[in-house]
């Protein structure tokens, strides 16, 4: 049978002794109760943890990534997994040192973060949870960032002005600059043709009377490029025919008519006026590929009678005309 030793309220001195003598001592103030044995091999009492370590800590997940612009929906941050964790908890600040806010949970190894803010950039941290550990501490940082979304609203002047054509869109957030491509065809190859940090562009190197199709793709030193955005068309309209000179008598069966070629222009009207007044138009005398046009009405009509005659410019590609040029007068003999 055991016998114990009740000690009141007094101190003990217990030495620790090893094969290299006494390596520690400890001061002990109690009333417990101890078994005479203990006293004797000068041993401390010990509380049972289960495992006799303590209890246990989660590792720092590593390898944490976010990616950079790969999708206008959501940063992808993904990690490695720790041995114990239940769920992963991430969090993000808009600088490194900053605030993390906590924005999602999940047992899985990433975490599509929905919610970020177009144009921002983020720092992503993660931390392993388990129910019985706790919370590890939190990881190394990674910066992400949604990609910047296509501009949309792109719209294209249709033959406005004679030097350019007008193309316009809607700010995208997290935009510096905004870059302006073209193509002759919907599904061709779209040529880079200029840059801007407004939300419009003149293409004044557009050649008159030609339909081009614009994208514009938004830009940013951190973000990159967003997608192209929808195409719309447009060209810059023709030029009015200049040097038209109807004759005056010199033939009796019709009026020749000539002028200056128009640049883009894949045809020529030629209209007919009883005054230099736009809203006497008579008729037409005919259409032409070349620069000059016999009215052969006018010798079977209007024999002798001074008519106006103008010239308008058409192009095939866009299905556009120029303005009504000047008139000048001519008769037959």
């Amino acid at each position: 049978m055991e016998r114990r030793v009740k000690l009141g309220l007094v101190v003990v001195l217990i030495l620790f002794a090893s094969g290299a003598g006494i390596t520690g001592l400890i001061l002990v103030s109690t009333s417990q109760e101890f078994p005479a044995g203990l006293l004797l091999l000068g041993a401390a009492p010990q509380q049972s943890n289960g495992g006799g370590t303590g209890p246990g800590t989660l590792g720092t997940p590593t390898g944490v990534s976010a990616t950079d612009g790969t999708s206008t929906s959501y940063s992808t941050v993904t990690w490695n997994g720790v041995s114990g964790a239940e769920s992963y908890h991430v969090y993000r600040s808009t600088s490194p040192s900053g605030t993390y806010s906590h924005i999602g949970q999940t047992t899985s190894l990433s975490f599509n973060d929905v919610s970020a803010g177009q144009g921002t950039l983020y720092y992503y941290k993660v931390r392993a949870y388990s129910l019985e550990l706790g919370y590890s501490d939190y990881s190394s940082y990674d910066t992400g960032f949604k990609k910047l979304i296509a501009p949309t609203g792109v719209i294209a002047t249709n033959g406005t002005s004679t030097s350019y054509s007008r193309v316009t869109w809607n700010s995208v957030t997290g935009a510096e600059s905004y870059y302006i491509y073209r193509s002759t065809s919907s599904s061709g190859s779209y040529s880079y043709i200029g840059q801007t940090s407004s939300l419009s562009y003149d293409d004044t190197s557009a050649g008159p009377g030609t339909l081009y199709y614009y994208k514009v793709r938004a830009h940013s030193s951190v973000f990159g490029f967003s997608d192209y955005s929808s195409y719309d068309t447009g060209f810059k309209k023709l030029s009015t025919p200049t040097g038209v000179s109807a004759s005056d008598g010199t033939y009796s069966d019709w009026v020749r008519v000539t002028w200056n070629a128009v640049p883009g222009a894949d045809l020529y009207g030629v209209f007919v006026f009883s005054s230099s007044s736009m809203s006497d138009f008579l008729y037409m005398a005919g259409e032409t590929a070349s620069l000059s046009l016999d009215d052969t009405i006018a010798g079977i009509i209007f024999d002798g009678i001074v008519l106006y005659y103008r010239v308008a410019a058409a192009s095939f590609s866009s299905n556009s005309t120029s303005d009504l040029s000047s008139y000048n007068t001519g008769y037959t003999f």
